[in-house]
C-alpha cells in the first residue's frame, strides 16, 4: 500500500523520477505496470519505506532530546547545545508528522474495510441520505391485541410523528443515552396507553405527553414500520427511492450491456464521461499540445466530437463495420451513434452485437490515435477495419452470437 509520508522523503522522489525516466516502446497501461512494480520493488529495499523506521527515529531523537535538555538545565547560554536542541525538535517534528500521517491512514483503511459507527467522513452523506428519505417511512405503534407490541428503537426508528425522537428531546436524550439506546416504544406502553420511565422530570414528562397523546397505538396491523405504504416492500423499493435524485444516465444500457466486453466499454464510458485525454480536453486543464490537428485525417482540430465520428478516418470505419449509418447526412457524435445503434430493429441479441462493434471501434480508433500521435505507426482505413471485424468475429464465436456472427 502507498504510505503518504513517503511524499516527505527526497529519496522517494528521487526513485520515482528515475523509474520513469524511460521513453515507453510498447503497450502504455503495460509499460505503466511494469514501471509500478519494479518502484514497488525499490521502496522495499529502503528503510525509510516502513512505519517501524519512524517508530524508531522517534524513540532515538526523544532520547537525545532528553539528554539534550539535561545539559541544557546545567548549561543554559551554551549557543552549540542550544542549536543542536533546535535541529533536534525539527528533526522530531518531521517524524511525529510522518507517523501521524501513517496513523491517520492505516486508520481510514481500517474503518473502511470493516466499519465503525463514528466514520463521519465515510457516513455522513449515508445520513443525510436516511433523513431525505424518512418521508418514504410510515411507523405505526402496535398494542397488546398484536402478535407483538411495536420493537422500535425509542432513538433512532422514525416513530415520533415522522421523525427520531431526538429531534424533539436533544436534552433529554442527551442525558439518558445509556438506557435510551436500549429501549424500544414497547417499553413505553402500557395496555394500550402511554407508561413514560421514572427517569424522566416532570417538565419533560408533561412535554412528552402532550405529544405522544397525538399518537395512536394501533392493534389491527400487521407491521409496525413500512415503506410507502407497503408492507412487503423489497431491496428494489429502497434502491430507487436512494437513487431517485441522482441525474438520470440513459444510456448505460448501451455500454454495459450483457454481452459486454470490458476493455471495449470502459474507453466508451470514459469518452462519454470526459475522461479520455483529446486536445480540448487538455486544454481545458490548461495543458496545450505542440500538434493540435486531428493525427487520423490530419484535416480538422482533435477534439472528442471529432475522433467520435465526424473525423473522415472515423467515420467511414464506422459506416464499412456498421452500414446504416451511411444514411446519416451529417456526422453522429458518440451519444448519438449509440441511441441510433439502439433504435435499429432487431433483436436483442444482434443489438448487443452491433453495441459490442461500435464500442470495439471507440477502443480501435483511440489506440490508432494514440499510436499515431505517440509511436511511430499507423494503419490505412482497410486495415483497421479488418482488425475490428476479427476481434468481432471472435468475441461473437465466444459468446451466444453464433447465428448472428454468421452474418
Amino acid at each position: 500500500m502507498y504510505k503518504n509520508f513517503w511524499s516527505k522523503h527526497t529519496d522517494f522522489w528521487s526513485l520515482l523520477v528515475a523509474v520513469f525516466d524511460e521513453t515507453c516502446h510498447e503497450n502504455h497501461i503495460s509499460w505503466f505496470y511494469k514501471r509500478l512494480k519494479h518502484l514497488k520493488s525499490l521502496i522495499k529495499r529502503k528503510d525509510w519505506a516502513s512505519s517501524n523506521d519512524i517508530a524508531a527515529k522517534c524513540k532515538s531523537l526523544e532520547v537525545q532530546q532528553l539528554n539534550c535538555q539535561m545539559l541544557l538545565d546545567n548549561d543554559p547560554q551554551n549557543g552549540e547545545l542550544c542549536s543542536r536542541l533546535k535541529n533536534i525538535n525539527g528533526e522530531l517534528n518531521f517524524y511525529y508528522s510522518s507517523w501521524s500521517s501513517w496513523t491517520v491512514q492505516r486508520s481510514k483503511v481500517n474503518w473502511l474495510t470493516k466499519g465503525e459507527d463514528d466514520l463521519k467522513f465515510l457516513f455522513s452523506k449515508v445520513r443525510n441520505r436516511s433523513s431525505s428519505n424518512a418521508h418514504a417511512l410510515k411507523a405505526f405503534l402496535l398494542g397488546p391485541d398484536s402478535n407483538y407490541q411495536s420493537p422500535a428503537s425509542i432513538l433512532w426508528n422514525h416513530w415520533c410523528m415522522g421523525i427520531k425522537l431526538f429531534n424533539h428531546f436533544a436534552d433529554l436524550c442527551r442525558n439518558f443515552y445509556a438506557i435510551l439506546k436500549w429501549e424500544t416504544v414497547k417499553d413505553w406502553t402500557n395496555n394500550s396507553s402511554w407508561n413514560l420511565p421514572s427517569y424522566i422530570g416532570y417538565d419533560t414528562a408533561n412535554e412528552l405527553n402532550n405529544l405522544l397523546s397525538s399518537i395512536p397505538i394501533l392493534s389491527n396491523v400487521t407491521s409496525n414500520i413500512v415503506w410507502k405504504d407497503n408492507s412487503k416492500a423489497t431491496y428494489k423499493d429502497f434502491y430507487k427511492e436512494y437513487f431517485e435524485r441522482e441525474a438520470s444516465v440513459d444510456w448505460h444500457h448501451f455500454v454495459w450491456h450483457k454481452n459486454k466486453a470490458l476493455r471495449f466499454s470502459v474507453f466508451s464510458w470514459l469518452a462519454l464521461m470526459g475522461g479520455l485525454k483529446t486536445v480540448d480536453a487538455l486544454a481545458r486543464r490548461n495543458i496545450y499540445m505542440t500538434d493540435p490537428i486531428c493525427p487520423l485525417c490530419r484535416c480538422d482540430l482533435e477534439s472528442l466530437n471529432h475522433l467520435f465520428f465526424e473525423c473522415y478516418y472515423s467515420f467511414t470505419i464506422l459506416v464499412k463495420l456498421i452500414p446504416n449509418f451511411q444514411y446519416f447526412y451529417l456526422r453522429p457524435s458518440l451519444i448519438q451513434s449509440l441511441n441510433h445503434v439502439g433504435s435499429i430493429a432487431g433483436t436483442k441479441l444482434e443489438k448487443q452485437g452491433l453495441l459490442l462493434t461500435l464500442n470495439a471501434t471507440v477502443y480501435y480508433l483511440w489506440r490508432e490515435r494514440n499510436n499515431r500521435r505517440f509511436g511511430s505507426s499507423s494503419h490505412c482505413v482497410v486495415t483497421t477495419t479488418n482488425l475490428i471485424a476479427k476481434v468481432i468475429k471472435y468475441k461473437l464465436s465466444q459468446r451466444n452470437y453464433m447465428e448472428y456472427g454468421k452474418n
